[in-house]
C-alpha cells in the first residue's frame, strides 16, 4: 500500500536540521509520485507493444482492472 510507512523522527535533529527535514518528508510522497508515473508509463508501453489492451467494459469501470493481457483469455493462467 503506498503512504503506509513511518519512520521515528528526533525533534532536536528536525529543529537542528530544518532543511534536512524538509527533504526527509518530501522523499515520501516523491517516492510515491515516481511510482505512479512508472507504472504509468510501463502500462502505455505494454498498451503500444501489444502486451496489454484495454478491459471490456460491460460490468464498468473497475479501478482494478485498467488493463488486461492479451496473452491470455483467463487472467488467472
Amino acid at each position: 500500500m503506498i503512504g503506509w510507512a513511518s519512520a521515528p523522527i528526533d525533534p532536536e535533529w528536525q529543529r537542528k536540521y530544518p532543511h534536512r527535514s524538509a527533504w526527509m518528508a518530501l522523499a515520501g510522497p516523491a517516492a510515491n509520485f515516481t511510482l505512479l508515473i512508472l507504472a504509468g508509463i510501463a502500462i502505455r508501453v505494454g498498451v503500444a507493444l501489444g502486451y496489454f489492451r484495454a478491459p471490456g467494459f460491460e460490468d464498468g469501470f473497475s479501478y482494478s482492472r485498467l488493463v488486461e493481457s492479451t496473452q491470455s483469455a483467463d487472467p488467472t493462467f
